[in-house]
């Protein structure tokens, strides 16, 4: 029997992030002009994986580029409604896994240099549509003979006038070679891609003097930063974007948590905060910085355990420290760091959790129910907090026994 099991439902709490805040991100690569490759060469396009970077790719036509830009969103943070959150879902998915950094168009040697294709001109359109994403492109010439092609003056006027971000020959006699170049250059110009907009979103948070725009921005340019390659430096950065995304959110909970009228923003507020803990938790378990979790644990019991807005809605913030709380109790004892300390975690995640489950069950037998309810998101019942409160209940005495067991043992 494995004595170091804990059921999953006790970290239930938790599976509440949505789930394109943890996915690893992917290097996406769009493919244009699909058509012109081989078959047999279009399968093996690329290795699975660039410095730990899984490759997807997906063809588009000319015609359409899921890449436009859509009218804007009204202010996000006049109309959050629960189960809002000030930083999109369907952001993080195109940033991790759905928009690419890098557009490759391929075109024969024939089509390039047809009196009926401008290609010049459907260039400019298209680097036009991918510029306003900070998305790089590449042209690629399919052709059996590159250096006759490349020595023509034909070719060198057009590559002149070319406004793309990478300008390359694929060598149907070579292709292997030919692959190893364009990948080379997607993971060039991906890095310049995420580096851009780093640049852009950190530039805007340090120009705002909105604390809520401020946060998003920097949280965005911490996320945004995780998408380049896996080092230390980048760790580093992401973890100094978050720290100052952490400044930002507080500076904005303080400011909110009286407004009535925007009870809801408090949630989102809190919510924007959990996710900061969450990407800079797991930044800093990646590089072993288990000292500096505990020491940001401190540091958040002692700048947010107050901050709970109106009374009516301290149930809210009773669940949400009790997740804070089970965040860092399940990195203690995933890394198996002090024992005790985990279960203390776990108890003071079941603490809140009930205090959290107390005030809910008063609230919606009492006559304020129809008036703050509204504020709380629907799965904000008291059965549904009874429930759960029940299994960490279990779960906790199951891991006191099995600590308990280990002792004995030793």
């Amino acid at each position: 029997m494995d004595y170091t099991f804990v059921p999953d439902e006790e970290k239930c709490l938790i599976s509440e992030y949505p789930p394109e805040l943890y996915r690893e991100p992917f290097l996406i690569v769009g493919l244009l002009g699909g058509d012109n490759i081989p078959q047999n060469i279009k399968t093996n396009l690329f290795d699975d994986s660039i410095e730990g970077r899984k490759i997807v790719t997906f063809t588009a036509s000319k015609e359409y580029l899921p890449l436009k830009k859509k009218p804007p969103h009204p202010p996000i943070y006049e109309f959050l409604q629960p189960d809002e959150y000030f930083i999109r879902v369907e952001w993080l998915n195109k940033v991790r896994q759905d928009r690419p950094s890098v557009m490759v168009l391929f075109e024969t040697q024939e089509t390039v240099f047809s009196p009926y294709n401008n290609i010049l001109q459907e260039i400019d359109t298209i680097h036009d549509i991918l510029s306003s994403r900070h998305t790089k492109l590449v042209l690629e010439i399919i052709t059996c003979s590159p250096q006759i092609l490349s020595s023509t003056d034909e070719f060198v006027s057009l590559k002149k006038r070319m406004n793309v971000d990478g300008f390359l020959l694929f060598n149907l006699n070579d292709p292997k070679q030919s692959i190893e170049v364009l990948t080379k250059t997607v993971k060039q110009l991906s890095l310049r891609h995420y580096s851009d907009m780093e640049y852009n979103y950190f530039t805007r948070a340090e120009s705002m003097k909105f604390p809520w725009y401020s946060a998003v921005s920097y949280f965005k340019a911490a996320f945004v930063s995780e998408n380049q390659e896996a080092s230390f430096q980048n760790y580093k950065n992401s973890i100094k974007y978050y720290m100052k995304s952490y400044t930002s959110v507080l500076e904005l909970l303080r400011s909110e948590e009286q407004r009535f009228y925007k009870s809801s923003n408090v949630l989102a507020t809190k919510e924007l905060i959990s996710w900061i803990m969450f990407r800079l938790f797991n930044l800093l378990e990646k590089t072993a910085a288990f000292k500096e979790i505990s020491e940001f644990f401190i540091l958040f019991e002692k700048s947010c355990s107050t901050y709970v807005g109106v009374e009516e809605l301290q149930c809210a913030h009773q669940k949400w420290l009790a997740r804070q709380f089970q965040l860092i109790g399940v990195i203690y004892e995933k890394h198996k760091l002090t024992k005790t300390l985990s279960l203390f975690y776990s108890y003071a995640s079941l603490v809140n959790y009930t205090k959290a489950y107390n005030l809910i069950s008063t609230m919606f037998n009492g006559n304020s129910v129809k008036e703050f309810t509204k504020y709380l998101p629907p799965s904000y019942t008291p059965e549904k907090f009874y429930e759960y409160a029940i299994k960490q209940s279990f779960n906790l005495l199951f891991k006191i026994q099995v600590c308990r067991y280990v002792c004995n043992q030793k």
